[in-house]
C-alpha cells in the first residue's frame, strides 16, 4: 500500500500488491475485482439518516440471519445512489422537485443535480422512514469493483499490482468517500481483501515480437500498460513503444516516473510523452 503521487499532491494515488496462490494464472491487460465492506462510518451515518437500528435482526437471501448492520457493512449498497433508491424516496417523499427530476427525459436534470451526492445525502434532503424489511427489498448487493492490473506475472510472480486513486471529497462540507478505492487504502493492512481475475480477451500487448505498441494511459489509467510494458521486457520482444502519459502536476502527479524511465534507458519504452495540465497557464491535456 504505497502513495504514488509527492508530498502536496491534490490526488490520493496508490499502489496495492496482494499476494496470490501461484496458479492464480493473470495475465498483462486483465482486471481484478475487488469485493469491498462498507466504512463504520458510512454505516454509521446510513443507520442515523434513516433512523434505523443496527442490532435489528434481518435476514438476506444467500446469507440467512444478520444484524443490519452487518448487512450494511459487507452485503448492501448503502453509498452510492441507484435509481430504485431515488424512486423508493420518491414515493415516500413526495416531493415535487424530486418526481420533476426523476420524470423520463430529464436525465441531464438528474445527473446534475445528483452530482457530488451520496445515498446519506438524498436521504437527509428528504428523510424517509421505512421498517427494514423495506430497505432490504430496495437496496442492491454490494458488488465488487474491477481494476486493471498494472503488473505482469513475468516479473512478478504470486503478486498482482493494483493503481488506484482513493476517492476523498467533500459534499456542503462534509466528508465523502468512494466504498472500494478507500477500502483498499484505509484498511487493506488490517482487513482481508476477497479478489476475483476477470480476464479480458481483446486488452492485450502484441503477441509479435516486433509489432509496434501505442499506449494512451492518462492518471490511473497508465496502470494497465505498465504491465504491458513489464511484459515486452520480459519477453525481450524489440517492438517500439509509445507510451502518452497525463496528471495535473508533474511535481506531484507523475506516477511511476522512475520505472518509466529505466524501461526508456532498457530501450523497451522508445517514447514517453507527457502532459500535465497545470504546469502552466494552459491547460494540456492526453
Amino acid at each position: 500500500n504505497n502513495r504514488l503521487g509527492g508530498p502536496g499532491s491534490s490526488k490520493d494515488v496508490r499502489q496495492f500488491g496482494i499476494a496470490v496462490d501461484p496458479d492464480f494464472g493473470y495475465r498483462a491487460g486483465d482486471a481484478l475485482g475487488v469485493r469491498p465492506v462498507n466504512s463504520a462510518d458510512a454505516v454509521a451515518r446510513w443507520l442515523a439518516v434513516t433512523g434505523l437500528n443496527g442490532d435489528t435482526a434481518v435476514e438476506l437471501d444467500g446469507v440467512g440471519g444478520t444484524s443490519l448492520r452487518d448487512a450494511c457493512t459487507r452485503h448492501l449498497e448503502i453509498v452510492n445512489v441507484t435509481p430504485g433508491l431515488l424512486r423508493f424516496v420518491n414515493e415516500r417523499a413526495g416531493d415535487r422537485e424530486l418526481g420533476t427530476l426523476l420524470r423520463p427525459g430529464n436525465t441531464v436534470n438528474l445527473q446534475r443535480w445528483l452530482w457530488g451526492q451520496q445515498a446519506v445525502d438524498v436521504l437527509g434532503r428528504y428523510p424517509v422512514r421505512a421498517p427494514a424489511e423495506d430497505w432490504l427489498a430496495v437496496l442492491p448487493r454490494l458488488q465488487p469493483r474491477p481494476y486493471s492490473i498494472s503488473s505482469s506475472p513475468l516479473e512478478h510472480p504470486g503478486e498482482v499490482h493494483l493503481t488506484v486513486s482513493a476517492v476523498r471529497f467533500e459534499y456542503e462540507g462534509q466528508p465523502r468517500a468512494g466504498v472500494c478505492s478507500t477500502f483498499l487504502a484505509d484498511h487493506s493492512d488490517a482487513a482481508e481483501v476477497p479478489v476475483h481475475l476477470q480476464p479480458t480477451t481483446h486488452f492485450r500487448p502484441p503477441a509479435g515480437p516486433d509489432v509496434p505498441m501505442i499506449m494512451v494511459g492518462p492518471g490511473t489509467g497508465v496502470a494497465p500498460f505498465r504491465g504491458f510494458l513489464q511484459e515486452r521486457r520480459a519477453l525481450g520482444h524489440t517492438g517500439r513503444n509509445w507510451l502518452f502519459f497525463g496528471e495535473r502536476n508533474s511535481a506531484t502527479d507523475f506516477y511511476y516516473a522512475d520505472e518509466l524511465a529505466g524501461l526508456r534507458d532498457d530501450g523497451v519504452l522508445t517514447e514517453l510523452t507527457v502532459a500535465f495540465s497545470r504546469d502552466q497557464r494552459h491547460k494540456v491535456y492526453v
